[in-house]
């Protein structure tokens, strides 16, 4: 008799090759500071010291002024990320308030015997709530260039504060909506690892919140600089288009002022010498520098910054409202004085406002740059807005 015997022989193949594991990715820290200052000192620190690839003597300028007290550090973040990672550091809170509401009401009938010195019907309500966020926000968005550096940064920064309650509508019909302050930069930044770059200039909020709207422009400005910084990275040529820099100014003087300029600096397709020219009115003060913008503009990249109040202002109205059968007896006219003070209201309900649109008031800069025949020339595509409220009705 035959026994079958089954054997379990494994082999060993060859091991596979395995790939070598990729380099860890590069982290790369990139740190914001918000810096105060007086406007005409920010303006001719930018002007001095501004270069396209390197803020570094125009923060050691500011960082001297805070040393002197004449600056002041708002607020510094900082953020550690990877190359090709997005990271965002913000401290806000949230800012709850009402975004429609519901009208007055009062009875479809309505009888009033003698006088009755008061509103007529419910009063409105609030119908429903939204929430804005407030405090400083900033979202990098990181990439090294082929060679490890400079370091590709996309950057968007937003800084939003709650201002004040306008009120709109009388008596029952009474209601408000909120007025912030909102100022943000959008930029493409190419940066050398450690070095400063101004990022951005604003506007800061105005110092009377209660007059929040009509108020006059704070003295003030506020630098926004922003450096990404590689440890251990190697620097490696940069053969790519730099940071290009917009300033943009606003300086009202007398029409004549402006004329006589004008005639005797007739080329201005290159502004040197006009806005040279004017060096003099604005040290006498016969013009003044009523507001400065900046762009942190890359080649063919949008760039944007804005320093705004967002001013509330009503866009539709519910009529008023009677009572369908009304009965009145022995009772004053609407109108009339009251023996006790005041004036008689009419047997119905103001008008309200029932719905809401924000206007921007304040300074937005947006730029384009586009190098051309090699870098010698750059088209300059520029949208620049400075608005104002001049009154209500």
């Amino acid at each position: 008799m035959f026994r079958l015997i089954r054997l379990l022989c494994p082999v060993l193949l060859p091991a596979p090759v395995l790939p070598a594991a990729e380099p860890p990715p590069v982290q790369i820290s990139v740190q914001c500071e918000w810096i105060r200052l007086p406007h005409a000192s920010a303006n001719a620190l930018i002007r001095q010291h501004l270069k396209s690839t390197d803020s570094t003597a125009l923060h050691d300028a500011v960082s001297t002024k805070l040393k002197d007290k004449s600056a002041t550090r708002l607020d510094v973040q900082s953020v550690l990320t990877s190359a090709g990672q997005r990271a965002k550091v913000e401290g806000s809170t949230g800012k709850c308030h009402t975004s429609g509401g519901n009208p007055p009401q009062i009875s479809q009938t309505l009888s009033v015997d003698g006088d009755w010195p008061y509103d007529m019907g419910i009063p409105a309500c609030s119908g429903s709530f939204t929430s804005h966020d407030l405090g400083r926000v900033v979202e990098v968005e990181l990439a090294l260039t082929k060679g490890g550096l400079p370091i590709q940064l996309k950057l968007a920064v937003s800084w939003s504060e709650f201002l004040t309650d306008i009120p709109y509508g009388r008596g029952v019909s009474s209601h408000s909506q909120p007025a912030f302050y909102h100022a943000s930069v959008l930029a493409d930044l190419r940066c050398a690892s450690g070095v400063w770059q101004l990022a951005g200039l604003f506007t800061p909020p105005p110092d009377k919140k209660a007059d929040a709207v009509s108020a006059p422009l704070p003295e003030d400005r506020v630098m926004l600089f922003t450096r990404a910084t590689a440890p251990g990275a190697k620097p490696a040529p940069d053969n790519g288009t730099v940071l290009q820099p917009v300033l943009a100014e606003w300086i009202e003087a007398d029409t004549e002022l402006i004329a006589d300029l004008l005639e005797a600096t007739p080329d201005f397709t290159s502004a040197a010498g006009l806005r040279a020219s004017l060096e003099t009115p604005l040290a006498a003060g016969t013009a003044v520098l009523i507001e400065t913008g900046y762009a942190p503009a890359s080649a063919r990249e949008l760039a944007k910054t804005c320093s705004v109040r967002d001013f509330p202002y009503p866009t539709e109205i519910d009529p008023v409202q009677a009572p369908q059968t009304l009965t009145v007896t022995n009772r004053t006219p609407s109108g009339a004085l009251l023996p006790g003070g005041g004036v008689q209201p009419p047997l119905m309900t103001p008008s309200f406002f029932n719905a809401y649109n924000f206007r921007e008031l304040g300074t937005v800069l947006e730029v384009r740059c586009t190098p051309q025949d090699d870098g010698e020339f750059t088209e300059l595509e520029l949208k620049a807005d400075l608005s104002a409220l001049a009154g209500g009705d």
